[in-house]
């Protein structure tokens, strides 16, 4: 997202979030879905390496890296409200790494350590994006004059040069995922 686009930082984070949001819905009816042993319509890597592309590297990078780092830059004070969000991003790490140890589900312990670390993710993530979304960037929005949120998307885009497709590329593949999971097809 450049400046061009006339969205500011928070404007293009809010962008982000609704497509995890949405991702995060049709995740959880996967997640039901191998619950009951069921067959589900996308395979479990592509899932998994959604989180890790589009989530973790993309979302959160601009989010420690620019936003956060800018909050401390701004008022040394304001450094704790990056700070909670770190852990939670951290913590969240931790659920990929559990779902990444079993992808193949080649028994109910598998299985069970699946979908316990990824119902945990979309429990973490939803509640973080609540937090965000209700108080935090609210708040953040006090904190950017204009010339900040001109510096902000610059480091964006310097982060990620292609944000734009990558954005693109993601909401086509929420878009392709079944709603509430959807069964695999015989």
């Amino acid at each position: 997202m450049t400046a061009a686009n006339n969205e500011g930082a928070l404007a293009t984070l809010r962008r982000d979030h609704a497509i995890i949001e949405t991702f995060l819905d049709r995740f959880v009816g996967f997640c039901r879905l191998i619950e009951k042993e069921e067959p589900i319509a996308v395979s479990l890597q592509e899932l998994v390496a959604f989180i890790e592309n589009f989530i973790e590297t993309f979302h959160h990078t601009r989010e420690e890296r620019v936003l956060f780092a800018h909050l401390r830059k701004v008022d040394v004070r304001q450094g704790y409200l990056g700070r909670r969000l770190t852990h939670d991003h951290e913590d969240g790490r931790h659920h990929v790494e559990g779902m990444r140890r079993v992808l193949e589900l080649r028994n109910a312990e598998e299985r069970a350590s699946f979908l316990w670390n990824a119902m945990g993710y979309a429990h973490l993530s939803r509640d973080h994006l609540g937090y965000e979304e209700r108080e935090l960037y609210p708040h953040i929005a006090t904190l950017i004059s204009p010339e900040d949120d001109a510096a902000l998307l610059a480091a964006f885009d310097a982060l990620f040069p292609d944000s734009e497709s990558i954005l693109q590329e993601a909401e086509t593949f929420v878009a392709s995922l079944p709603p509430s999971g959807g069964a695999a097809t015989p």
